[in-house]
């Protein structure tokens, strides 16, 4: 029986310097096929840019820059990608359309919408030239983002599900600065009662 497996471990940073918002994620990239395994190092990178002057926001990517992965002997190249794409926002819905460029030349172009109708979720439907439809959704919390997605593989003839869980740590440390400065108001009143005691 052939058995296979992947995994990706990833470190992002952003920044906003207006009116550009860039961004870079070190990923590490696990692959195991039946009893050979390989791991990579690659980077992604990108900046999205903002303003009134334009009724839409304009973005380039570039993604899987890296080393190789190699089975043995047998190296595998990474699927290196340029994506430029743009997005006009209204007062619900997002609409996307982007353009990828991948490494052996070929252009694959997509089209997307995502939609906010309730307070901390959010939902998504898109089209792919190359795997047709997909759907998914996110519940946003403070510092917590839960994403999950549906999309077929046209030219394998299967479905992917992918659920991820995303952590901002500056959010989290803020979470707990503004807890503290909570409990100090709360216990602050019955600390003076004590003392006029």
């Amino acid at each position: 029986e052939f058995r296979n497996s992947d995994f990706l471990l990833a470190a992002a940073y952003a920044r906003e310097i207006y009116p550009l918002d860039a961004g870079i994620q070190l990923k590490y990239i696990y692959e195991k096929l039946d009893d050979s395994k390989a791991g990579a190092l690659a980077i992604d990178a990108g900046f999205l840019y903002s303003t009134y002057r334009l009724p839409f926001d304009i973005g380039l990517s570039l993604r899987n820059f890296g080393t190789d992965l190699y089975h043995g002997d047998l190296g595998e190249t990474l699927p290196l990608e340029l994506r430029v794409g743009i997005n006009r926002k209204f007062e619900y819905v997002s609409l996307s359309l982007d353009c990828v460029r991948y490494r052996e030349g070929s252009f694959i172009y997509n089209a997307g919408l995502e939609s906010c109708p309730v307070k901390n979720f959010v939902f998504r439907s898109g089209y792919s030239e190359m795997n047709g439809f997909a759907v998914g959704a996110s519940f946003i919390a403070t510092a917590v983002r839960c994403h999950y997605s549906f999309s077929p593989m046209k030219y394998l003839s299967e479905n992917v599900h992918r659920f991820s869980i995303e952590l901002t740590i500056d959010r989290l440390k803020n979470k707990k600065h503004s807890s503290r400065k909570m409990l100090k108001k709360k216990t602050a009143p019955a600390r003076n009662s004590n003392l006029n005691n």
